[in-house]
């Protein structure tokens, strides 16, 4: 049998301390290792970090500056064209050459990342653009939002190839590229071709360079910024920041509460300056993750070396240990030596009783969790019905038997203070309970069950063995009847159920709940139907009252009983009578027949409590009793006593 190993601590014990020293210094050469290793580790990945960063920058340079070149390829394709230079020298309008220009225009783009590109003719006002030509007013008010001679003194500068930042319909910003068809400088009002960078590009570029979630990005040029990777308000700053520092490389501006080291680079050919700007502050890296996850790994290791040493000198000491046990027995050392309590031990047994109680919660809320998946399958709310009888292995479901069924029981009428006294809610829990009681009792060919409580009622799901499908549904539908009224007279719990055909196989659930709620409605549109024709069965209040009056005293009076006498459902009469009468028709039956047992004892007073109550139609004693506690707050007894 294999020895136990304590982890124990003897600080009385010279030899026991000697060994776990000796232990610990020859763990110090690997832990000073260990540490060495993590932090050349951590100091190539910030070399590495810094240097993805210039590649990025670089990266970002060449792309922005391939764009820009895809512009002034495109302009210089349009100043060349001898269709737009001959237009823009012509003095008069010619619409079938404006409409070769249209169809021109509208391939400039065809390979290039640009957003647009339009040509503006000032003599004619007109601007053809990739989408089509229309005046050059139309053309500002569906596109610009400064005013319209603003845009109209930027395209009719002689600019060539110049940079334009004009601002958008929504105040968004546009770049352009705007250059004079003709450069001869004899014209007054020059055709101008004006190319527009994609903002969503640049800005797009810059995120997916950027390597950490707190570096930023800027592309600027002597308009403004014309791309980021991070938010307009702080662009600004950032860019006012750099500005008053002079765009100098590697220098350190302090942003946001953050300090940010600064690369620069330029570009002497577009005019564009881009920065790429990462925190200094080690706390606001994705690095410090690493860092910490370093150091905390360093610390599992030396304290699960330090218990390593210790238990290893527990085993190299328990000998001795022995030893200087037979020593004591024999009286030949000091008793007084102090001995250190298992710690192993007692965590072993901490471990064993949280698993034991964790396992408790797991069985405590088993049931629950089943409940919930079939709660899935009647509601459809698990898409593959494949998968659904595998789930249900799963979940330890138990329903084995072949055939199933599902039970809607909707709660017809509680009591104004909630069925026996207590809140809707409790009494949606009493019905679950009773019902439960009640299929293990009347149902033996059911092997398994599960009620689910809904708002108003519960939801039975029922598994057994029958010859077919349709011989379980009509038993399940046989006995159901008989149980409802049963609970109604035994535990004055009134309800209406509505029962699923024979179901074949777990997955066919939802069928069977689709069926409850169509039949549910069907019976609903019935009631209303029938409650507008007319007829001479037709609910009157005076009909029902004196019905129940008739019948005060059969123990067999129920809501359901006087609900087949008036062809309609027990939920419906109870909501007509309550309707009515502005109280339930269970309380009120319970209410007729407290004042019948009252005006009895008041005539009798020496009669039994027991022939009171079978006098006024309760199924026991017991019932009379909690019933006229409930009603006059005191028990038979006592109001006897006070008459």
């Amino acid at each position: 049998m294999e020895k136990r190993v304590n982890l124990r601590l003897e600080p009385n014990s010279k030899v026991f301390m000697s060994l776990l020293k000796s232990a610990l210094y020859v763990l110090l050469l690997p832990m000073l290792i260990s540490i060495a290793l993590a932090a050349m580790f951590l100091m190539n990945m910030e070399k590495e970090a810094e240097g993805f960063r210039s590649v990025a920058l670089e990266q970002l340079t060449g792309e922005v500056n391939q764009e820009f070149w895809s512009a002034y390829q495109l302009i210089n394709r349009v100043k060349n064209s001898e269709l737009i230079v001959s237009y823009a020298k012509s003095k008069e309008r010619d619409y079938w050459t404006e409409y070769q220009i249209h169809k021109y225009m509208s391939k400039v783009l065809v390979g290039t990342n640009l957003e647009t590109a339009y040509l503006y003719f000032p003599q004619y006002e007109m601007v053809f653009s990739v989408t089509g030509g229309v005046e050059s007013g139309y053309f500002h008010e569906l596109n610009y939002g400064g005013s319209f001679e603003e845009w109209q003194e930027a395209l009719k500068s002689r600019w060539n190839g110049k940079s334009v930042q004009l601002s958008g319909k929504s105040g968004e910003r546009r770049n352009l590229i705007v250059s004079s068809v003709l450069n001869s400088g004899k014209q007054d009002s020059p055709v101008t071709i004006a190319v527009q960078i994609r903002n969503e590009y640049m800005d797009q570029m810059a995120a997916n360079l950027q390597l950490e979630e707190h570096d930023k990005l800027l592309i600027y040029n002597s308009n403004g910024i014309i791309g980021s990777s991070f938010d307009a308000d702080a662009q600004k700053e950032l860019a006012e920041l750099l500005q008053a520092a002079g765009w100098r490389d590697g220098d350190r501006v302090s942003f946001g509460g953050i300090t940010y080291a600064v690369r620069i680079r330029y570009s002497s050919q577009y005019g564009l300056t881009f920065v790429y700007a990462s925190p200094k502050d080690m706390t606001h890296s994705s690095f410090v993750f690493v860092r910490v996850y370093s150091a905390v790994a360093l610390g599992l290791c030396i304290v699960l070396s330090i218990l390593l040493c210790l238990a290893l000198t527990n085993r190299n000491y328990s000998p001795i240990k022995r030893i200087f046990g037979l020593f004591r027995e024999a009286g030949n050392e000091d008793r007084a030596v102090v001995e250190d309590y298992d710690k192993m031990e007692r965590y072993i047994n901490d471990y064993i009783a949280r698993n034991q109680k964790l396992q408790s919660t797991v069985k405590r809320y088993e049931e629950d969790y089943r409940k919930i998946y079939l709660e899935k399958i009647l509601y459809g709310r698990i898409p593959y019905r494949e998968g659904i009888e595998e789930g249900g292995r799963l979940y330890g479901l138990g329903l084995d038997a072949p055939w199933f069924a599902v039970v809607l029981y909707e709660l017809a009428e509680t009591s104004e203070e909630g069925l026996f006294g207590m809140p809707e809610e409790a009494g949606v829990e009493v019905l679950r309970d009773s019902l439960g009681a009640y299929i293990e009792e009347k149902m033996e060919y059911v092997a398994r069950f599960y009620i689910i409580e809904e708002q108003n009622g519960c939801i039975a799901v029922l598994n057994g063995e029958a010859a077919d499908a349709k011989e379980f549904g009509d038993r399940i539908r046989r006995d159901n009847a008989a149980v409802l009224e049963e609970m109604e007279v035994q535990e004055e719990i009134c309800c209406e159920a509505y029962v699923s055909d024979g179901l074949e196989g777990l997955a066919r659930l939802q069928e069977g709940y689709e069926q409850l709620r169509q039949r549910q409605k069907e019976s609903e549109i019935q009631e209303v139907e029938r409650g507008q024709s007319g007829s001479e069965n037709c609910l009157r209040i005076d009909r029902i009252i004196e019905a129940v009056r008739r019948v005060l005293s059969d123990p067999d009076l129920s809501v359901a009983g006087l609900a087949d006498r008036f062809a309609v459902s027990p939920s419906h009469l109870s909501r007509f009578f309550k309707q009515q009468m502005g109280v339930g028709l269970l309380d009120y039956i319970h209410r007729c027949r407290i004042d019948e047992a009252k005006t009895l004892m008041k005539d009798n007073p020496a009669i039994r409590v027991k022939e009171v109550a079978d006098r006024t139609g309760f199924y026991n004693v017991s019932a009379f009793i909690r019933v006229f506690k409930k009603i006059e707050h005191m028990t038979p007894g006592q109001y006897r006593e006070k008459i």
